[in-house]
């Protein structure tokens, strides 16, 4: 998950003018800063959001519950305050509660499957990197570069799929060990199973 949605939400949040400017015109330009700020958070929320599953696969949802309660209050507490600020400043709040929320997430939901927190980092730090390479080396051509925002759009679909590129080709190996794994899987499941008993496949 992460591989897939880093590399876009880093350059889209790096690129973000160029693309309001063209898909929702010159009137949304503001909107950008705002984007900006919470594609990041958006790209994290995407992986992250996979505890809900991982929670009900283990029979833990009073986790999720618990989650989703912790974190609405904290939020419920601060928007108000923000919110007579300006939108950029809710915007900024919010991120910065996830981000300060996010080691108490991966706390709860990564123990019922005995996983450490500096295990899940390892496990998206390749995509992590990657998606920070592609945003600094588009500010760095935006520097150098007079690019349109047709050009600047052109430049970050390229980006996207270098990044791709770069992600599978350094992950090649765990990918392959992960599809492997999935085929275990399934191959313990059985047509005749699977048509004669489903929740005897489901189990399996």
């Amino acid at each position: 998950m992460a591989s897939f949605v880093f590399p876009p939400m880093a350059v889209l949040c790096v690129a973000s003018p160029a693309f309001i400017d063209v898909f929702l015109s010159e009137r949304w330009e503001p909107a950008a800063l705002v984007f900006s700020i919470l594609a990041p958070i958006g790209a994290l929320q995407a992986v992250t959001a996979l505890n809900g599953a991982l929670l009900m696969a283990t029979g833990r949802t009073d986790l999720r519950l618990r989650l989703t309660f912790e974190f609405t209050l904290i939020w419920v507490i601060a928007a108000p305050f923000l919110a007579m600020i300006n939108l950029t400043a809710v915007a900024i709040g919010y991120a910065a509660v996830f981000v300060i929320y996010l080691p108490r997430t991966l706390q709860l939901f990564l123990k019922p499957i005995d996983a450490s927190i500096r295990e899940y980092a390892a496990a998206v730090s390749i995509p992590l990197l990657v998606a920070c390479g592609l945003a600094l080396g588009h500010f760095a051509a935006k520097a150098v570069l007079p690019l349109s925002p047709w050009a600047e759009i052109g430049l970050a679909a390229s980006e996207v799929l270098i990044g791709y590129g770069l992600t599978a080709w350094i992950l090649r190996g765990r990918l392959r060990e992960d599809l492997r794994t999935i085929r275990r899987l399934f191959s313990t499941i059985t047509p005749q199973t699977a048509a004669t008993d489903p929740s005897a496949a489901l189990q399996q």
